[in-house]
């Protein structure tokens, strides 16, 4: 019964109620001054004013309780921010019990509960990817289309690297893997996408949202976790899909070792005496590949402007625009060996000849050390 009493109170606009309460004080005070006068001219009560005090009392109670009393709102799937601004203005305090998440997903007192103004609700969060419900809230609120991410992953055999720039080349396409751990995460509002399918050792997420900023994060056995940042529109899809490839970096980082060489000009080098080429234009073809990577450039010393940092003994083909200026391009094979633990990096020079041929040595007698 109080709590119906109650709940008729808050269903009476406060403004409203407000308006009544003054005009039932004024009705009340209009109403006693005519029982004085009627009792003085007739000596007897009138039913109607007594009446009129009566609801002039009920009206002003009822308001004073308004006043002080709210329902609590509902902020189950709201985000924190949002939850805290509903509950200060319906004259609620809040307090956060289990911060780990940006979504609302248990509140106490529940919603609809008639408490006093100011009291203290308790809200536990916890990240929309765990909770499909609240998911499916946040997608209905991005209004976008969707589309697919298909990854083919490569094993890396070789990372270029100079002063913190950092180039993968890739390997033989993986199959067969067997993945860890994966998934796609949005990290401002902490959703995740664990749902993929493996087609021909192509690892697809179906339904993501376009426009939306995700990182790809992926354990494969045998290979490093890895993350990536990946962002599926119109303009990148194909078929509803966008497809990469991704280099996947063996998990046996004590072997990444790096081996760095040089250019020279074999007719005129000696082993004591080495005449190395700068500016010489360089393009690589590293294993299983058919395409050459390139554009680089000898510096004024004739090295490779960067480190290789290889996991395995591998042959690259290594072509050479010529240095001599007589319209020829010249190609090498060259092997990279991994050097062991405390081994000095092995250091290679292409011998560049004018009669268009090139070797390749790896030893240490032509460096001073």
């Amino acid at each position: 019964m109080k709590e119906m009493f109650l709940r008729a109170i808050l269903t009476v606009d406060e403004t409203m109620n407000t308006v009544t309460m003054i005009l039932s004080i004024v009705s009340g005070i209009l109403a006693i001054v005519a029982e004085f006068k009627i009792r003085s001219r007739r000596n007897k009560k009138s039913w109607v004013i007594k009446l009129i005090i009566i609801v002039s009392i009920i009206v002003v109670t009822c308001t004073v309780v308004r006043k002080n009393i709210t329902q609590v709102p509902d902020i189950v799937g709201k985000t924190y921010s949002d939850a805290c601004n509903i509950l200060s203005n319906n004259d609620l305090s809040y307090n956060l019990v289990l911060d780990n998440g940006i979504y609302v997903m248990e509140q106490d007192p529940v919603a609809g509960t008639i408490v006093k103004r100011n009291s203290r609700v308790e809200m536990v969060t916890e990240p929309i990817g765990n909770n499909a419900e609240v998911k499916r809230i946040w997608e209905e609120s991005l209004d976008v289309s969707y589309g697919n991410i298909a990854v083919t992953f490569k094993d890396t055999n070789i990372i270029l690297e100079d002063s913190g720039k950092t180039v993968q080349c890739y390997g033989n396409v993986l199959e067969d893997y067997t993945v860890k751990k994966a998934y796609l995460l949005e990290e401002t509002v902490g959703v995740e996408y664990h749902d993929y399918i493996l087609d021909d050792s192509v690892m697809i997420f179906k339904n993501i949202p376009q426009g939306i900023p995700f990182k790809l994060i992926v354990l494969l056995e045998g290979y490093e976790e890895a993350s990536t940042e990946v962002t599926i529109s119109s303009q990148n899809m194909e078929g509803g899909t966008y497809h990469f490839t991704w280099a996947m970096m063996s998990d046996h980082t004590e072997t990444l070792l790096p081996t760095i060489f040089y250019v020279a000009d074999g007719d005129k080098s000696t082993v004591n005496n080495v005449k190395y080429l700068s500016d010489v234009q360089l393009w690589v073809q590293w294993p299983d590949e058919t395409v050459w990577n390139g554009d680089y450039y000898t510096d004024r010393e004739g090295a490779f402007p960067y480190g290789i940092l290889i996991n395995r003994d591998q042959t690259i083909r290594v072509k050479l625009k010529d240095p001599f200026e007589n319209g020829n391009e010249y190609e090498c094979e060259l092997t990279l060996h991994v050097p062991k633990i405390g081994e000095a990096n092995p250091q290679n020079i292409i011998f560049v000849k004018k009669n268009g041929s090139c070797n390749v040595v790896s030893t240490d007698e032509y460096f001073m050390w």
